[in-house]
């Protein structure tokens, strides 16, 4: 429990504003806004956005520190709440290349179908998570590279390197 409130709490506090800095910056003309979810409205996004009147949230996958080096993705699933990939966008934050990865939710969700014998049951009981190799999320899940990885600057870089710990995140929130 603690590590996961850490993990979400890091996210919080640490990946979300950075995310959303690099593709306000990136997106400044296209007229996307940028929203805090409301605490009623919380289908497991860290950041609301609007694009030309459609609604979409984004949710945001870092690795855990102990594994920001990793070839791959850890993702958490929960089989009572597959509702969360329709109209959201999954953003992984790859540390190694210094870049986001941006996924639709609905093909994240077709690509665990498509692999759900490598879903796995992790030691806390009722719990999933699925391991997805960077590889796969570029050459699977991402259609337009151009719009779908957005290289980030070494001052980025060191930000979340220097938010890095999940230790640093326990019990603030």
């Amino acid at each position: 429990m603690m590590k996961c409130n850490s993990i979400t709490n890091r996210t919080k506090l640490v990946d979300t504003p950075i995310v959303e800095m690099i593709l306000s910056n990136k997106y400044s003309k296209s007229g996307i806004k940028f929203l805090k979810p409301s605490t009623d409205d919380q289908n497991c996004t860290d950041i609301v956005y609007y694009s030309n009147g459609v609604k979409r949230g984004l949710i945001i996958k870092r690795n855990a520190s102990k594994h920001y080096r990793a070839f791959s993705f850890s993702l958490n699933i929960n089989k009572n709440k597959m509702d969360c990939y329709d109209g959201n966008t999954f953003v992984f934050i790859d540390e190694v290349s210094d870049c986001l990865y941006i996924v639709d939710g609905i093909v994240l969700l077709n690509y665990i179908l498509e692999h759900a014998d490598n879903v796995k049951q992790s030691d806390n009981g009722d719990n999933y998570y699925i391991i997805i190799p960077k590889s796969d999320i570029l050459l699977q899940m991402i259609p337009d590279k151009s719009s779908g990885v957005i290289k980030y600057n070494k001052s980025i870089a060191r930000l979340f390197a220097m938010g890095r710990k999940e230790y640093n995140y326990i019990d603030l929130v």
